[in-house]
């Protein structure tokens, strides 16, 4: 299907924290999705913007394994 940007971003927070993202942390989101897709020269479709995406949430403090 044809989601939107926030929805995309949901479902990979969901997926990565099992939670959805806060309003500030879809905004920050949204700003690195159109940032990398402006780096790219293309639209934010692209899979190349997503997989940036993708490796930021997993980097992201919460999503390390606590021992």
């Amino acid at each position: 299907g044809n989601r939107s940007e926030a929805e995309r971003v949901t479902e990979m927070y969901e997926s990565a924290f099992g939670r959805p993202p806060t309003p500030a942390e879809l905004a920050d989101a949204s700003e690195f999705v159109l940032g990398q897709a402006k780096q790219y020269s293309c639209g934010t479709d692209d899979p190349r913007v997503w997989s940036d995406f993708g490796h930021v949430l997993f980097n992201v403090k919460e999503f390390v394994f606590v021992q």
